[in-house]
Formats: structure tokens, C-alpha cells, sequence
């Protein structure tokens, strides 16, 4: 009975869902999906990962190899923000990003390499400056849950982390890019660099003259680092509190991405919203995920909970 309850409780759900966040299908032109992921990896460490990191923030280069080359044969394009940019663009295009500036990131260059295609790398730059661990490795490190700490004021979880840090931890598994190895990873003409804040402070209850201001300062240190100033940005953690986006623009940031499973189209690029992205665990399978997700036109939220749904009808409900 309980159950049966809950059945219909979220099926009348999932159907509010998708009506609300399905993207106009009549929009057929220049749609685009950006998916955003975080650290990679070879196979060969999987077992390693553990050590370092959150095994689900890391996906297999192996696994990126095999999404690529699906999607390559059912004729989507692969882009970046530069494509959209310029107006490079195909019917369905993906982008593929990255974020926080790991080190490891420097394993997608065989990757791009050998299809021939574009990529964004939203990276923090007080990480790369410093050589400091990204603040929520050290907490998954030190048996803690990085979830607990991002309402915490940005500078307490920052000195938190120092706290917790020991030298095993740092690794080329986990680690941040150099100034130098960023420069290299930049030239490339298949990779685009992203603004991804200078500290990877929180859009979250703080003032906005200070995350802008700290928006501000990786800006120009990127300029000052690899010759041109991004012109896309990720907002941490997704918390994305505004649509005023004229203080980005001014500074050139003209392609802003927060994290909400959707698609867009060419049409929306230039209304001053934040871009939508969506998000996947190393753990899932991204191909079926993704290809459903181009074939019904539902964002990753209902088509998770129809998958939810679907296991409950199998269970007799």
C-alpha cells in the first residue's frame, strides 16, 4: 500500500518535472548540451583513487574515449564555447568541460588529440598558485564529508582544510596544474581555458562585490598566465544566486555556465542567464544516460526518477 503510494506520488511528479524543464522540442536549432566533469583518470589507477580523491568526482579517460567516439558516429558535434562564438555549430552539439584545474587534466590531450576536438577547462587559480589541494580532497581524505562544510564562511573552510592536510595526501592523482604545466595544457589549440574563480569560493550567502571581485582576480591572472582572458565561467559548486551577469561582461566573461541538467540553444546564448550544465558520476553510464536523454528530451533529474519509477513497477507495485 505504502509503496503503491509513493508510486503515485512521484510519477505524477516526474511527469511535473518534465513538463516544466523539457526544452521546447520545436527548438530544433543549434541545440547544445554541456556536461561538466572534474577529475580523470587511467584505468591502470582506478585503484588508487580512493587514496587521493572521491572516486566518483574522476571519470576513466577509457570511459571518455568510448562516450566520444558513440556520439561522433551518430553525427553530434563536440564544441566549445568558442564554436558557439563564432557560430560553428551543428544541430545537437556537446561541450565538454572540466573543472577545478586538476593536473590529471593533462590525460585529455591524447584524448582531444586523437578525435579532433574542442574541450573547456574552468580552473580556480589560487589552487594552481599556491599548490594547494583542492580543499574538499583534503576533507574526503581525512574521513570527512566535503558536503558538511560548503555553508561554512569561505576563509574558516579554507583554514579547516590546511588543519586537515598532511603530506601523503598530495599526489599527481589530486593535485592542481603548475603555472607552467597550465601554460602548456593552454596551448593546445583544442583546449579552452575557463574562469572557475580565483579560490572557488561559493556563490552562497556572501556578498557579491566580494565573489566578484575574486571572479576578478583569476580573471586577470589567467590573462597574465596564458596571453588572453576567458571568456566563459563556471560557478562552483553550480550556486549560481543572480542573473545579473553585467559585472561579467564587462570583465569579458560572456558564456556562464551554473549546474542544472539541461540543454540550450543558440537563441538563449545572448539573454544574460546562466547557462545550464549537466553533471555525471563516474559510476553511471553515461552513454545510456546521455542517449536517452537525447532521445526524449528529459533532463538527467526526471530521467533518473523514471529509471526510480521503472524499478518500482518491476518490484509489482
Amino acid at each position: 500500500m505504502l509503496r503503491s503510494l509513493i508510486y503515485n506520488f512521484l510519477k505524477d511528479f516526474s511527469i511535473k518535472v518534465d513538463n516544466y524543464f523539457i526544452v521546447d522540442k520545436s527548438l530544433k536549432i543549434n541545440n547544445v548540451f554541456a556536461l561538466t566533469f572534474h577529475s580523470v583518470h587511467l584505468e591502470k589507477d582506478k585503484h588508487n583513487l580512493s587514496k587521493y580523491l572521491n572516486p566518483k568526482s574522476s571519470i576513466s579517460i577509457n570511459k571518455l574515449d568510448e562516450f566520444i567516439n558513440f556520439f561522433l558516429k551518430k553525427n553530434i558535434k563536440f564544441i566549445n564555447t568558442n564554436n558557439i562564438k563564432s557560430k560553428d555549430l551543428s544541430n545537437n552539439n556537446i561541450i565538454l568541460s572540466f573543472d577545478d584545474g586538476y593536473y590529471n587534466n593533462h590525460l585529455l590531450i591524447d584524448l582531444v588529440n586523437k578525435y579532433n576536438i574542442p574541450i573547456e577547462v574552468f580552473v580556480s587559480t589560487s589552487f594552481i598558485e599556491s599548490q594547494n589541494l583542492f580543499w574538499w580532497d583534503i576533507m574526503f581524505n581525512s574521513a570527512k564529508n566535503p558536503e558538511k562544510f560548503k555553508h561554512l564562511n569561505h576563509s574558516k573552510l579554507i583554514k579547516l582544510s590546511n588543519n586537515m592536510f598532511k603530506k601523503k595526501m598530495f599526489s599527481d592523482i589530486n593535485r592542481p596544474f603548475t603555472i607552467n604545466e597550465l601554460k602548456s595544457f593552454s596551448q593546445n589549440e583544442n583546449i579552452l581555458i575557463g574562469n572557475h574563480t580565483h579560490s572557488h569560493i561559493i556563490n552562497n550567502k556572501i556578498n557579491s562585490e566580494f565573489f566578484f571581485r575574486d571572479v576578478k582576480i583569476a580573471q586577470d591572472k589567467l590573462k597574465n598566465w596564458l596571453g588572453y582572458a576567458p571568456h566563459s565561467f563556471a560557478f562552483p559548486n553550480g550556486n549560481c544566486l543572480s542573473n545579473e551577469f553585467e559585472q561579467f561582461n564587462k570583465i569579458g566573461l560572456f558564456f556562464n555556465f551554473k549546474v542544472f541538467p539541461n540543454q540550450f540553444s543558440y537563441l538563449e546564448i545572448n539573454k544574460n542567464i546562466a547557462l545550464p550544465r549537466f553533471m555525471f558520476s563516474s559510476d553511471e553510464n553515461i552513454i545510456k544516460l546521455f542517449n536517452a536523454i537525447l532521445k526524449n528530451g528529459m533532463t538527467l533529474k526526471s530521467l533518473k526518477l523514471n529509471y526510480f519509477l521503472k524499478s518500482l513497477i518491476q518490484t509489482n507495485v
